[in-house]
């Protein structure tokens, strides 16, 4: 849900928005074809790990799952149900971030967002599955970092 709210957000945002980096998720316009949010709290849960390929020790907890659990349901559900409009496009340079090992993402997946864009488009990878920030967090960064200090002339 993160790369569409980047994406929706600098088309809100328009010229205030230097670049938009999205990780993990297909283009606005090819939402992930399984679905999760009508399923039994059971289910789902089973579904959110298979997605992510990770599952939070939070979750474990009762207590903490009843809060979390529609919380994150409610963001599945969104992200099921969004699809841009086909002329959605930003004038925005976007970089997709993908693991190496993303078993739910493919490369091609990401290729997709060119078309998100009037502006540049790069494709970057990173060690690690579908949730590679959880143990390249500071890598992540310094690649982010990088692309910001190359557009910006530094």
């Amino acid at each position: 849900m993160g790369a569409i709210l980047a994406f929706e957000t600098a088309r809100a945002l328009g010229a205030m928005v230097d670049h938009v980096f999205v990780s993990g998720s297909p283009d606005p316009w090819h939402p992930r074809a399984e679905r999760a949010s009508t399923l039994t709290d059971e289910e789902f849960m089973a579904k959110v790990e298979a997605f992510a390929g990770y599952t939070h020790p939070a979750l474990a907890n009762p207590e903490m799952r009843q809060l979390i659990l529609p919380v994150l349901r409610a963001d599945v559900l969104m992200h099921e149900s969004y699809i841009a409009d086909h002329d959605t496009v930003i004038d925005v340079p976007i970089t997709t971030l993908r693991g190496t090992d993303d078993a739910l993402v493919s490369e091609a997946d990401m290729l997709g967002w060119r078309k998100a864009t009037s502006s540049n488009f790069s494709i970057e990878t990173v060690a690690g599955g579908h949730m590679y920030l959880a143990d390249h967090l500071e890598e992540t960064l310094e690649l982010i970092a990088e692309t910001a200090r190359i557009a910006h002339g530094k």
